[in-house]
């Protein structure tokens, strides 16, 4: 895991200007706090990395263009969590209906 400092003071121009949260400018600065690196995997960025929200910006709106709340992650990562998330349900589904079998031999 790589430490990063993020300057909370220190907002991008158009974070300031109240324009998206992707534009380029925020880019380029979490590019550069996290080295060019996923927050999460620590791949290498590409040129089309993506911005994630620590809090889910659904739930926070408020928070969607707070730049203590943004976040740089590589396109890998989020299909990684996907993958495993895919992979705990279909688990869970069995066990599910695994127990639902035996509720009803016993009952």
């Amino acid at each position: 895991m790589i430490k990063v400092y993020k300057n909370t003071e220190k907002i991008p121009d158009c974070l300031e200007k109240g324009k998206a949260y992707n534009c380029e400018g925020v880019k380029k600065e979490l590019a550069a706090i996290y080295n060019n690196k996923c927050c999460y995997c620590e791949t290498k960025l590409t040129k089309n990395f993506e911005i994630e929200h620590f809090r889910p910006k659904e739930k926070y709106r408020w928070l969607e263009k707070s730049w203590s709340n943004l976040l740089s992650f590589a396109v890998v990562a989020t299909n990684q969590k996907v993958i495993n998330l895919k992979r705990r349900m279909e688990t869970f589904l069995k066990v599910k209906k695994i127990l639902m079998f035996i509720n009803r031999q016993l009952f």
